[in-house]
């Protein structure tokens, strides 16, 4: 894997995502983020001013994922409101018991 500078900050993204959902935000520090990237405590603020920022960036990167796959979850087809809404909180059910 190439560990460049521009590489940097996505990867810090992908670890604390990984971290945030094994752990939760709370529980998941910027130390545990560094040793999961591999790089200094302090690279990791020259990237982020601090863990709400990191917290931000990890949404943000997780948004359009996210609302793609509601959309095609929330596809028309059926009866009508309540049928959609019953399919698409069985696929949110179906995805949230998944491990990620």
């Amino acid at each position: 894997m190439d560990r460049g500078a521009s590489n940097t900050r996505p990867r810090i993204v992908a670890a604390a995502c990984r971290l945030f959902y094994k752990t939760g935000f709370m529980r998941t520090g910027s130390d545990a983020i560094a040793i999961a990237v591999g790089i200094a405590k302090r690279t990791l603020y020259q990237h982020f001013d601090g863990k709400s920022a990191l917290v931000d960036a990890v949404l943000a990167d997780q948004h359009a994922p996210m609302l793609a796959r509601i959309q095609d979850w929330a596809q028309p087809g059926g009866s009508g409101p309540a049928e959609l809404l019953t399919k698409l909180f069985a696929a949110c059910e179906q995805w949230a018991t998944q491990s990620h």
